[in-house]
């Protein structure tokens, strides 16, 4: 099964609905199971992206890959 690369919009998004269903009571363990993603990619996410928005996450990774912002929104990584 080849593997599913997010873009940092994504990415928020799932961080934030994970954030929803912890709040509603959820484990961790079934939010990761959720969101369709393993524990450690879930854990990951929150490390570098956790309480960020959108345009900080995309700051973010163009200051650390070096590629101009306009170039990402047709090559995304």
């Amino acid at each position: 099964m080849p593997k599913k690369r997010y873009r940092p919009e994504e990415i928020i998004g799932k961080l934030r609905e994970a954030d929803v269903l912890i709040s509603q009571g959820k484990k961790v363990v079934e939010v990761i199971k959720a969101l369709g993603v393993t524990d450690v990619t879930y854990y990951r996410w929150r490390q570098e992206y956790g309480g960020m928005s959108v345009s900080q996450a995309k700051r973010y990774l163009t200051s650390s890959t070096g590629i101009a912002p306009d170039i990402l929104e047709f090559y995304p990584l």
